[in-house]
């Protein structure tokens, strides 16, 4: 599936209702997408597990991980001249 670009200055063009429209069309097919692979990818990797090519083994330390990358996900943003987007991320969390 390819994804659908608009530039914001064509989008701006438009007459608002269709901007409301486009961004939350937009908005519900990116969840829609991403449950799609979410569930595709279970369903696969569980049948690989099924039929032993693989093991799932459950990650439960996803708090000490991220404690631990910390340093570096900064230093990388620092790196790339994103340590504004990446305050705005860890804000969220």
């Amino acid at each position: 599936m390819r994804p659908a670009v608009l530039q914001r200055q064509d989008l701006r063009r438009l007459p608002e209702i269709l901007q409301a429209a486009i961004v939350t069309a937009g908005k519900e097919a990116a969840a829609f997408a991403r449950e799609i692979e979410a569930t595709q990818s279970r369903e696969l990797l569980e049948r690989m597990a099924a039929e032993g090519k693989l093991e799932l083994i459950e990650f439960r330390e996803r708090e000490r991980l991220l404690e631990l990358t910390a340093p570096v996900r900064a230093a990388y943003a620092k790196e790339v001249g994103a340590e504004e987007f990446y305050a705005r991320i860890e804000a969220v969390q």
